[in-house]
């Protein structure tokens, strides 16, 4: 189960982050498994890969966390959100691999612009599913868990595109 003792704000935040990643990955159609908030604190997700779609959609699932806070109301600024991710894409080999970056400022302007493309397509996204994300914020914040029966409830199947 997650930590109850937690900062209720910081709790709230990290519960709008991860119901932000769990509705992006759902309308990907990637199954999630699990939404948690960790006795650190933080929060997790348990969902099948993503590493079959478009890249764009991969960072919009990336981006979907810092989106949920957002909407959530707790807000980060864009170059935080930015630079944390930049490094999160590097650590895992997308910005170098797959965008074929370089350490250049011409191509971290570039991935810095597919990040903030992201963050407003996961936008739109929640948005779009702005009531099952808040139930899902809820629902995590006060029970720190889901587990996939709940979640398929919360986040039925959706029809094939």
């Amino acid at each position: 189960m997650g930590d109850t003792k937690a900062d209720p704000t910081e709790r709230r935040r990290v519960a709008f982050h991860e119901a932000g990643h769990g509705i992006v990955l759902w309308s990907f159609n990637i199954n999630v498994m699990r939404l948690y908030i960790c006795d650190s604190g933080d929060g997790q997700v348990a969902a099948g890969s993503p590493t079959h779609l478009p890249i764009r959609d991969q960072i919009a699932i990336t981006m979907a966390g810092w989106a949920g806070a957002e909407i959530g109301g707790y807000p980060h600024s864009s170059l935080e959100c930015a630079e944390l991710t930049l490094d999160r894409l590097a650590a895992e080999d997308i910005a170098i691999g797959v965008l074929g970056a370089k350490d250049n400022d011409a191509d971290e302007t570039a991935i810095r612009s597919l990040l903030v493309e992201g963050r407003e397509k996961a936008r739109m996204i929640i948005e779009t599913h702005r009531a099952r994300f808040e139930a899902i914020a809820e629902r995590l914040f006060l029970g720190g868990v889901i587990d996939a029966d709940e979640i398929s409830s919360l986040l039925p199947s959706l029809e094939a595109p």
